[in-house]
């Protein structure tokens, strides 16, 4: 795919996609009261990772599931498969069978789960789950997310002893917020969680616009100088990513609060950040900084090693294409600043099987009269109709 910017002035409208951080979290909880998934779980519009889990929690006993790339639908799967009956069997994309996952099989088995070796991954519920468990959390919330999930289904509640920190303490406080809705009891204490047995299911299945996908049609319009129109999203939603709020000013932009985002004057100061409550922002902010030529350094970057790519080397690799090179380490990005007034003719870049890297890499286009870029259809995995939402921002040539 070739993309160039289309550089006029119109405002534009942007439909976000469906949140699939709580729409992910909310499917479990459903399927664990055993009412039927709503329909719309399985649009086209939804996230891919949202479809694949909705399809693996209505999968009988005895499937094969294939959870493709999603690393939140298969750890939360893998959770609530404590409470069938029967065994099923996991597949995954080669990528996903490398991102960290025994520290949430060694917990389940600690709770009763016989699990395979190898792929497809054999997984058998215990006949009845026990109380308790331990976890380490430190290289993903979303281990103590699927199991919090499920505690309050099972027959005694859940106890569990965590062995050390966890990462991505945000995406925690997102799961509580969802736990609470559902009038399910938790208790947390320094290194253990508790989750009392019974729930009150709500009236109807909670969806919201996604703050994570926005930092794109954002940062394209804002490189652009060019006003937008995106609704659904909401003020002190609980998602993490709603950290981009208070980032726009630094970044020549505002938000009225509804569905209005202007150009405002910004200055462009270098933006030091911790991003660790917020690190799917950083693909999409990394771009929108060296294209603005702001200096940055961001830090608390832990877990995006372990994500759909690597997600520091790939930004790095495509910033040295852009002839701006990053300082890097597993927890840290910066640029000083070097290559700012850079131009060039074409960049060819490859998304490396990740959704957020193809949907930040059209930034490019800033400085670079053309991105070719492969692997653009990875954007389903979070934002299907991206490339049709943003059609008014970018010139695009399949």
């Amino acid at each position: 795919m070739k993309l160039s910017f289309r550089n006029d002035r119109t405002t534009l409208r942007v439909q976000l996609p469906w949140s699939k951080s709580l729409a992910n979290r909310h499917a479990v909880l459903w399927a664990c009261s055993g009412r039927s998934l709503p329909k719309i779980l399985h649009e086209p519009s939804m996230p891919q990772d949202v479809r694949s889990l909705a399809a693996a929690l209505e999968a009988p006993d005895q499937s094969t599931i294939d959870l493709g790339m999603g690393g939140t639908s298969l750890r939360f799967f893998m959770a609530q498969a404590l409470l069938r009956k029967g065994p099923v069997w996991l597949e995954a994309h080669p990528r996903l069978q490398q991102r960290p996952l025994e520290p949430l099989m060694e917990a389940l088995r600690g709770l009763g789960m016989t699990i395979g070796d190898g792929w497809p991954k054999m997984l058998v519920p215990p006949h009845t789950p026990g109380k308790g468990t331990k976890l380490d959390s430190g290289a993903s919330s979303q281990f103590l997310s699927a199991l919090l999930l499920v505690g309050a289904f099972m027959p005694q509640g859940l106890e569990i002893e965590l062995l050390g920190p966890v990462a991505s303490g945000s995406y925690l406080e997102l799961t509580l917020r969802c736990l609470e809705a559902w009038g399910i009891r938790h208790e947390g204490k320094s290194g253990s969680f508790k989750v009392h047995p019974g729930h009150q299911a709500p009236d109807h299945f909670p969806l919201e616009a996604d703050w994570s996908s926005a930092v794109y049609p954002l940062m394209l319009a804002g490189l652009q100088q060019r006003s937008l129109q995106m609704e659904g999203l909401r003020s002190q939603s609980g998602q993490p990513d709603e950290a981009l709020r208070k980032l726009l000013p630094a970044l020549g932009m505002e938000w009225d609060g509804k569905s209005h985002w202007q150009i405002i004057e910004g200055q462009n100061k270098p933006l030091e950040m911790d991003c660790s409550a917020c690190p799917d922002l950083v693909p999409g902010l990394v771009v929108w900084l060296l294209m603005r030529g702001t200096p940055f350094h961001l830090s608390g970057l832990d877990t995006l090693p372990g994500k759909e790519s690597n997600r520091i080397e790939a930004l790095a690799r495509a910033a040295e294409k852009a002839h701006r090179p990053l300082k890097s380490s597993s927890r840290h990005l910066s640029w000083n600043g070097e290559g700012a007034d850079h131009r060039g003719e074409e960049i060819q870049l490859s998304a490396e099987n990740d959704h957020r890297l193809a949907m930040a890499y059209p930034g490019f286009a800033h400085r670079f009269k053309v991105v070719s870029l492969e692997g653009w259809e990875e954007v389903k995995k979070s934002f299907p109709g991206f490339w049709e939402q943003c059609g008014g921002l970018l010139r695009i040539e399949k």
